[in-house]
Order: C-alpha cells, then structure tokens, then sequence
C-alpha cells in the first residue's frame, strides 16, 4: 500500500490514510452489496458493518476449512429442535409403512444384511427346510436330470402351497408359501442355493408381521416388526433371529424406547432412552427389560447412523432430578408428589379456574396440535 504525505508536514497523516481505507473500504463494500442485495446500506457505518461481517465470516469459514483432515467436510450447523422432530416423524412414518419393502425385486449387495457368520444354533425361518420330508404334487418346469428347474408350484398334502423359481432342484429366486405347523404361517422371499437370502416379508402363526433381510434362511438385517393390524411395533437390526444393537419400540398412543438392547434382544442397560411424544424430550438411564429404573431428563439433538439403516439418536447431558417407573395402586400414587413431569412442563401448567367454584384446574401452557397429548394420568387404581 502506497504512503501518503501532508504537503504541509512532509510526512505521512494518520487521518488521510483512514479516510483512504474508509473510502476503499466503501467503494468494495458497494460493490459487493450491488451485486448481492437489491437495497444499499443507509450509512457508511452500515457499508463498513456489514462488508466487515461479510468479510469474517467467510474468512471464518475458510479457516474452518483449513483446519479439516483431507477429505472432510466443515461440521454442519446444529439442528433445531423442530428439525430434530420433523427428522425423526419422518423416519418413523416411512419406517411404519407395511408396503414400503418392495418384493419385486432382491437386494443383493448386503448392505441391510448383517456381515456376521449366521450361527449354527439360530432359528431359521423356512417352513419346508427339507423337501424330500414333504408329502406333495409339483407342477412346473425341470432340467434334463428331472430335477425342479424354472417356475413350478408345490401343493401339500395338507392343502398348503408353494410358488416359486428353482434351478437344478433347489429354489433359487422369489417363493412364495404357507404353512400349517412351526412359527411361520406365511412367507415371501427370496431364495439362492435352497436358502432365503435377502428380502423377506413373513406373518408369524400369532398373525404378527416381520419385514427385512435374511441370510441361510435366518433374520440376519434390518427387519421391521408388524402387529397383526400391520402397525409397527420394533424397528432394528436382528442377528441370528434376535434383536441386536441400537432398536426402537413404538408405544401405543406414541412414544418409543429406544437403545441398544441386550443378548436377549431386551432393553436393559444404563443407556436405554424414553422419548416422548413430542420427538424432542427424553429420559435417558437405566432400564431393565424396558422399565424405566433411573433416568433423567434430556433433549434429542440430532441422529448418527448405524448399519446403514438404523437412526441412533443423540442426546443433550442428562441433569436434573432422578426418575423412575411407578405404578400406582388403589392406596398408593408416589411419594415423589412434587417431581415435574419434564413433557408436561412444556404443554400444561395449573392455575386458578376462571368457573365459580372450580378453584384450581389445568391448563394447556402452549397452543397444541390436534391430538397431541397433552398430559399423562397416573391415578389411583381402581379394582374391578
């Protein structure tokens, strides 16, 4: 930058120097701002203000940037709390749809299917492991040996069926069946080398619903589990026929629980989470085979992912007071009278009734949507 000097001094003024950076600062700032904003700042402080703001805040960036590995990206901004809702109402609404597997076609590159060795002891899922047990007629195509090759259909002795693709005797393709004894009553999938492999929808003899991925004829993926009303009860990864890491469970009425769950596919550990209806509030500690023992309140804050499949939600500090599940009886409510709801705190609050006579009553803290819940009653039992 060139000096500038006072004719009457010989040397350089600190005043004419800024009031150059000012005017060059200005004439940049104008025309930043003409090509980015249709209005130009009312005063010069206003130029200066925001083309200094403009200014450190991609630099910040910048910096940001350059402090990042090879590869990586600058960490996003946090999310809201209505964007962590929206996200996770989102998710479970596609995850609830009971169509939303698509049959027509298999999924063959393992990415929803587990890596691990399917155990030798795990309950398979085929209704007719063995044919040659089986008492039936097959109508269909075969190869030169006789063997089952194409399509054909299966009809039992026991009015059950199969429909299916073989290839040189075993079933290799989508199958489609039924069946009167074991645990499946009804399934459809896909078979490679006689053994389900992939995608696979089956109602269990309780009229219940699974949906996900098979390997050797065992529930080894991502799996989603269907009342018989086809609504959606668990969301998780299922290893050798058992729950296996970070699952959901839907409550009725709205809800989950929601952590990684033990070797018995159960939610007991000290890091089991509540999250209520609301998608944002939480109680996160310890549950024993999904019963709250001692928690405490937390906000959800956003989601990592496991399996490629499986929403890990992640939540704020646990702090506050200790809860845990109490059941009230026909003489017992709580001795934790005092203890506030931390849903409810968002949602009602009491206070006097404006009714004559009507003293103290509850009242909605918030305007709410239609159907939300508003408060959880934990009153005394009455028996029948």
């Amino acid at each position: 930058m060139a000096a500038v000097l006072s004719p009457a001094e010989g040397k350089v003024s600190s005043s004419t120097l800024l009031e150059l950076q000012l005017r060059r600062r200005q004439r940049r700032s104008k025309n930043f701002l003409l090509k980015h904003a249709a209005n130009e700042p009312e005063s010069l402080e206003e130029t200066l203000q925001a083309a200094t703001i403009s200014f450190k805040t991609d630099d910040s960036r910048q910096r940001a940037s350059e402090r990042q590995p090879p590869g990586s990206e600058v960490p996003k901004q946090p999310l809201s709390g209505a964007e962590v809702a929206h996200q996770l109402e989102t998710w479970i609404k596609q995850m609830a749809d009971f169509e939303s597997i698509d049959l027509s076609s298999n999924e063959t590159s393992g990415m929803y299917t587990m890596p691990s060795v399917v155990s030798k002891d795990a309950a398979s899922i085929d209704p007719y492991p063995k044919l040659d047990k089986e008492k039936f007629t097959y109508k269909g195509g075969r190869d030169k040996d006789r063997r089952f090759h194409g399509r054909g259909v299966i009809e039992f002795d026991n009015d059950c069926s199969m429909t299916g693709v073989w290839k040189n005797g075993k079933r290799d393709g989508k199958c489609r069946m039924d069946a009167m004894e074991g645990s499946v009553s009804l399934l459809d999938g896909y078979f490679s080398d006689d053994k389900i492999n992939g995608k696979v929808r089956v109602q269990l003899t309780d009229s219940t619903w699974i949906t996900g991925y098979a390997k050797e004829s065992v529930l080894h993926g991502f799996c989603r589990y269907y009342d018989k009303d086809k609504k959606l009860q668990y969301i998780g990864i299922t290893r050798n026929g058992k729950l296996f890491g970070t699952c959901w469970k839907i409550l009725p009425g709205g809800g989950y629980i929601v952590g990684k769950v033990d070797a018995e596919g159960q939610f007991t550990g000290p890091n089991i989470a509540y999250i209520y209806p609301d998608n944002i509030t939480a109680f996160l500690g310890m549950f024993e085979k999904g019963d709250m023992v001692r928690t405490q309140s937390v906000t959800l804050q956003g989601f990592e992912t496991e399996y490629n499949c499986i929403k890990v939600p992640v939540f704020s500090k646990p702090d506050g007071e200790f809860f845990k599940k109490e059941v009230s009886t026909t003489e017992w409510l709580t001795p934790n009278t005092m203890l506030e709801d931390p849903y409810e705190l968002r949602t009602v609050y009491v206070g006097p009734s404006k009714t004559p006579g009507a003293e103290e009553g509850l009242f909605a803290a918030r305007d709410l949507k239609p159907n939300t819940i508003a408060a959880f009653y934990n009153g005394i039992r009455r028996q029948k």
